[in-house]
């Protein structure tokens, strides 16, 4: 891709490559959010990536800006810090948060704010992606459901009490998940223990000591995810907001720090 050789009128797009997902966002030289993107890469990120890229490949681009550090397609990208590029999300967006809980399929982590938006403190997941995000999309597989959508969406029309199913290591799930059908246990209470054990990890990794300060905003692929928010919000006793672009907040964020270069 050819980017324009100095500033002026034109684009910047915020890339953000994650192990399942692909976010993509366009701001205007002035800021303002042009368009975004959000597709699973089923681990051909290059093809996935180029479709993506398609609708801009007439337009005037003044940088690439990333988030993840894994667009080594091109020398041409910025990379800036995940958690630098979630705060500025949040700073643009007005949101003016106290916590940011970002939730994607490999990790999971929570950036503590102070009343004026500076930064205090990061809680991270272990460097295992168990009990991840990437978990559901592995149970998804396993339960032959589309994706992890649509296991959030059986989830939600759950009304029966839920089998006991390991959610921290998916070897021990694959049992627990025989076990649970052939105890009769339909597919919605399956796919609400799923999500619960994935919001038990995330509470007793990163809320086990103090809840806190609120607003806490929630990011990442898994925000999207109803059922585990609401499962969340039930543990931890306060509400998890989750902005319409929450699963763009990494690339969009990037996209307007490298703004700021320019």
């Amino acid at each position: 891709m050819q980017l324009a050789e100095q500033s002026g009128e034109g684009i910047i797009l915020g890339i953000d490559v994650g192990s399942v997902s692909i976010s993509v966002v366009a701001i205007s030289d002035q800021g303002e959010l042009l368009n975004e993107a959000y597709a699973l890469h089923h681990g051909d990120i290059r093809s996935s990536l180029e479709q993506l890229m398609k609708v801009y490949r007439k337009k005037h681009i003044l940088g690439l800006a990333s988030p993840s550090g894994k667009t080594q397609f091109t020398k041409q990208v910025r990379n800036f810090d995940q958690q630098v590029s979630l705060m500025e999300a949040a700073r643009i967006l007005n949101l003016n948060p106290r916590s940011l809980l970002h939730v994607g399929a490999e990790r999971f982590y929570l950036v503590e704010l102070d009343p004026e938006g500076n930064y205090l403190q990061t809680s991270h997941s272990s460097s295992c992606a168990a009990g991840t995000g990437s978990f559901l999309d592995q149970q998804a597989v396993r339960l032959k459901l589309n994706d992890t959508g649509h296991l959030s969406q059986m989830a939600l029309q759950n009304a029966s009490p839920i089998p006991d199913i390991a959610a921290r290591c998916s070897v021990f799930a694959k049992t627990d998940l025989i076990h649970a059908q052939q105890k009769g246990y339909g597919l919605e209470a399956i796919c609400d223990s799923l999500c619960k054990g994935l919001a038990d990890n995330i509470a007793d990794t990163l809320f086990n000591k103090t809840i806190p300060e609120s607003p806490i905003y929630m990011s990442g692929g898994v925000s999207r995810n109803q059922s585990v928010v609401r499962h969340l919000q039930r543990i931890i006793g306060k509400d998890l907001f989750v902005h319409p672009y929450s699963e763009h907040f990494p690339a969009l964020g990037a996209a307007h720090l490298l703004l700021k270069e320019l």
